[in-house]
């Protein structure tokens, strides 16, 4: 505001307030006709007036009268009333109580003690209808020229075109030049074409300020201030539509309403509510207390929300924060503090990284600073208390949850932790702290090693001493599900069961419980106490012990005594319900060692036969008594010696089994069976023949045993004689 302005309008204020507060006026008196309107031509002096007063409080008037137009061209009209004078060219008075009029074609319709004066300045064309202590007069700078009032009490117009409807103590002052106070009380107007439509105490202190009503507002040039109780429009071109003690201190800053607001920067907004603040380019619609403190920030509503960075959005709450260009949707004293960073509700929750996100929940962070460092692109969905510290980290429900690494991951569940490009799907206390390791659920499981997998499984207790944990602490190790199992060795496999552990690189337990693979490439398909502890050796069942290199050990459940292998690349099994072989799809050939027993039984039975062809036993003897059988030795075995034919020659001789290179038992069998019935009918054709032999030699040997008798008979006879 110019200097020029100030002045003329705390004059006007002082005058008015010097006519409303007076107790005390003074009243012309006629020299020559008494109490009558005056025409004729007198020197200014000091007057009375015998006006009735308000309440008994008279209010003091000019100390001089305007001296009354003269001459041909004067014209000027008084129409009625006491102590009226008409001073000027063609001025008039219709009528009222000691008004004066002194400029050119000044008129006053009526009233008590209303003035129109020059006071050293153009004055014409001015008007006051009616009323008490109204003014129009000039401080000699601009001149009152086309001013009015329209009536009220201790109203002042200092300035041309200016005009006052109505009201009580109203001002326009110098520099209010064509600006309107249309009632009220106490309003002032000092700027070209200012308006206070009416209230109290308000002001339009620059050009084409404005204010509507209200109680102690003020608005400068080409503000406005339409209602409400001191509200203060300092900035060009600035709005406040209402409410108390609001304020817009620039250029196209606005408050709608409420109480206590300040937009204080260009194009600052700010809606409603109470004690809210908005800088340049910024917002807040309403609430209590918001702050939008960065250029093109916005606050909704809500209370003590703060958006102090460019671009900054809190949509509602309460102790909500967004800085550079980050947001907050609703909720409770969460913070968005990293750029892009945004959290959509909740409670307590933080975004610091860089594009960092909270969706809801309490307690949630997403991104981390360090030492000025910030992680980026970490988001956290909802949940409690859960942490996504590393870049492109990912917590997307649960409780204290924490995705540590960058890339990292952990679905749901609580107490979970996930490192470097690590994944926890959901559970309880799992850890998946291996780069590309994974958990996928359950409680208290260990996925350790680079790569390491333990897919599901695991209870929240205690069984026999054991942590009910599973483990995947190998480089690429695997633990599909259970309980307590151990993958520790590179590429190991538990895929279920309970406390098993694959510790051998390689190694394999695919179920049951407590079995252990601890070497290399050992597999366990499942069971119980079963351990693989040779390289490449396999064991099964219950209490199967493949303690050497190449083992396969089967261990059936019906002893408390274990079956273990005793030498590298052995077969050894346990089924004392006996075993069975079968070598066909319908399980209708094959051998069998039975229950307790010591040899195989091939299948023999007569209804699974077909082609059956008598043999001649003595041709298969013959052929048997022309085979050759040998002692010999495997070139695999070590020193073991074996009696019987080449496979060569017993084809040769038989023509029976699959190729020259195989003997089958069961031919062998038969062969010798068949050789055996044939020496068995030579053996009858034999006795027989051995028999007719000694039946002749018992009648010889009898003729031989009477022929001696004789013989001795005729001995003894010869003797006599």
């Amino acid at each position: 505001m110019s200097t020029r302005r100030q002045r003329s309008l705390t004059a006007s204020f002082a005058l008015a307030g010097l006519i409303a507060s007076s107790t005390a006026a003074a009243s012309p008196q006629s020299a020559g006709a008494g109490s009558r309107n005056a025409t004729a031509v007198r020197t200014p002096t000091a007057r009375t007036s015998a006006a009735p007063s308000n309440g008994g409080a008279r209010r003091p008037k000019f100390t001089q009268y305007c001296r009354t137009a003269s001459g041909l061209d004067a014209f000027p009209f008084v129409g009625g009333g006491v102590g009226n004078i008409a001073g000027g060219v063609y001025s008039g008075i219709l009528a009222g109580f000691s008004n004066q009029a002194c400029g050119v074609e000044d008129a006053i319709a009526g009233g008590v003690d209303n003035s129109i004066y020059p006071n050293g300045g153009p004055d014409y064309s001015s008007f006051i209808g009616a009323g008490t202590n109204n003014a129009i007069f000039s401080n000699g700078e601009g001149g009152t020229y086309q001013s009015f009032i329209g009536a009220g009490a201790g109203n002042v117009v200092n300035a041309w075109d200016a005009g006052i409807g109505a009201g009580l103590g109203n001002a326009i002052g110098a520099a209010g030049a064509t600006s309107f106070v249309g009632g009220g009380s106490k309003n002032a107007s000092n700027g070209e074409y200012a308006f206070v439509g009416a209230g109290q105490i308000n002001v339009a202190g620059g050009t084409e300020a404005f204010v509507g009503a209200g109680d102690s507002n003020s608005a400068t040039s080409y503000s406005a201030v339409v209602g409400g109780a001191g509200n203060i429009a300092t900035g060009t071109t600035s709005f406040i539509g209402g409410g108390a003690a609001n304020k817009t201190s620039a250029t196209f800053s606005f408050v709608g309403a409420g109480a206590s607001n300040v937009a204080s920067g260009t194009e600052a907004f700010v809606g409603a509510g109470d004690h809210n603040s908005s800088v340049a380019y910024s917002g807040v619609v309403a609430g209590t207390s918001n702050g939008a403190g960065g250029s093109y920030s916005f606050v909704g509503a809500g209370t003590f929300n703060v958006a102090p960075g460019t671009e900054a959005f809190v949509g509602a709450g309460d102790h909500n924060t967004a800085n550079g260009y980050s947001g907050v949707v609703a909720g409770a004293s969460n913070k968005a503090s990293g750029t892009y960073s945004f959290i959509g509700a909740g409670q307590s929750n933080l975004a610091l990284g860089l594009d960092s996100a909270v969706g809801a929940g309490t307690s949630n962070q997403a991104g981390l600073v360090f030492f000025g460092a910030y992680s980026s692109n970490a988001f956290v969905g909802a949940g409690t208390s859960n942490l996504a510290y590393g870049n492109n980290s990912f917590v997307g429900s649960g409780s204290q949850n924490h995705a540590t690494g960058d890339y990292s991951f952990i679905g749901a569940g609580s107490g979970n932790t996930a490192g470097l490009t690590a994944f926890v799907g959901a559970g309880s206390a799992n850890k998946s702290s291996g780069q590309n390791s994974f958990v996928g659920g359950g409680y208290n499981n260990v996925s350790g090693g680079k790569g390491a997998f333990v897919g599901a499984g695991g209870m929240a207790n205690f069984a026999a001493g054991k942590s009910a944990q599973n483990s995947a602490a190998g480089v690429d190790a695997f633990v599909g599900a259970g309980d307590g199992n151990a993958a520790a060795g590179l590429a190991a496999v538990v895929a279920g069961g309970e406390s098993n552990a694959a510790s051998g690189a390689l190694a394999t337990v695919a179920g049951g419980s407590d079995s252990s693979a601890s070497g290399k490439w050992a597999t366990i398909p499942g069971g119980y106490l079963n351990a693989a502890s040779g390289i490449g050796s396999f064991a099964a069942g219950t209490q199967a012990k493949a303690r050497h290199a190449g083992a396969f050990v089967w261990s059936d459940n019906a002893g408390s005594l274990a079956v273990q292998s005793t030498a590298p690349d052995q077969f050894v099994a346990r089924a004392s319900g006996g075993f069975y072989l079968y070598s066909n799809a319908k399980a209708s050939a094959g051998v069998r060692l039975a229950a307790g027993s010591g040899t195989w039984s091939s299948l023999s039975d007569r209804s699974m036969k077909t082609g059956v062809v008598a043999l001649d036993d003595a041709a298969v003897l013959a052929k048997v008594a022309t085979l050759p059988v040998s002692e010999w030795s495997y070139r695999s075995e070590r020193g073991v010696r074996h009696v019987g034919p080449m496979a060569q020659d017993f084809y040769a001789a038989f023509r029976v089994g699959e190729d020259d290179r195989h003997i089958a038992t069961l031919d062998e069998d038969g062969v010798a069976l068949a050789a055996i019935k044939a020496l068995h009918a030579e053996n009858g054709s034999l006795r027989a023949r051995l028999t007719q032999s000694d039946a002749r030699l018992r009648q010889t040997e009898a003729r031989v045993a009477e022929l001696e008798q004789k013989l001795n008979a005729l001995a003894k006879q010869v003797q006599l004689r």
